[in-house]
């Protein structure tokens, strides 16, 4: 006779990039030891690789989490952790006036993704060009986060980011064209198109807290602004 499984509930949410409704369970114990083993690693790819396979887990694999924008894979996996093991994060914070070090427990339901400025997909790159972006998906995080040199893992990230471009007379599709034409295309675009590029990038949205705590020793208040989910792993 073999021993009964326990029934997990479920639970919705809705990301806040895609606007996609999910359902999950909380993640298991042998889960949640990988997810341990990653993070003590402090790899960026081993924790990506854990988390992207806990989110396929635990939405029966509904969810792919290399293909859902990056900022709604850190959304899902908070609000897993949340649901999983409670929704106080316990953080180690050192204090601004005396450096003093303590534990602080900071609530999960307070983390937001602020989608109020999400960058322009259409960048008007000239008066005839006009190129169509993808927001960043976490597979494509966990490639860049593989590479060391930070110049390649841009070429990378425009390479999968750049979908179409437009001008006068036709629509180029991206993914028709080799690695080596797209880098070519980019090292020919004037600073100020290229600096169009990277602007998308920089305001991404992410996953962030705010809030504030007092120090045990010099009672001094700390402001508090945790931003991307390194910071909440």
């Amino acid at each position: 006779m073999t021993l009964p499984m326990r029934q997990s509930p479920t639970y919705d949410c809705v990301l806040p990039v895609s606007e996609m409704k999910v359902s999950f369970r909380p993640f298991l114990v042998k889960e949640q030891k990988n997810l341990m083993i990653a993070g003590q690693s402090e790899d960026a790819n081993d924790i990506f690789k854990s988390i992207i396979q806990m989110v396929v887990n635990v939405t029966d694999g509904l969810v792919d989490g290399k293909k859902i924008p990056m900022a709604d894979l850190e959304y899902l996996f908070l609000q897993i952790r949340a649901k999983s093991v409670g929704e106080a994060l316990t953080l180690q914070m050192t204090c601004k006036n005396c450096e003093h070090k303590q534990l602080c427990d900071f609530d999960l339901e307070e983390v937001k993704v602020d989608t109020s400025i999400l960058p322009e997909k259409d960048l008007v790159l000239g008066d005839n060009m006009r190129i169509e972006m993808a927001f960043p998906t976490a597979h494509l995080a966990q490639k860049c986060a593989e590479l060391q040199d930070a110049d390649e893992a841009m070429k990378v990230m425009l390479r999968e980011c750049i979908v179409r471009l437009h001008d006068e007379e036709k629509t180029y599709e991206f993914r028709e064209y080799r690695d080596k034409e797209i880098d070519e295309f980019i090292d020919h675009l004037t600073i100020d198109e290229f600096n169009k590029l990277n602007e998308f990038f920089a305001v991404l949205p992410t996953v962030s807290l705010t809030d504030t705590y007092e120090c045990d020793n010099c009672k001094t208040k700390n402001n508090i602004f945790l931003q991307g989910l390194q910071n909440f792993f």
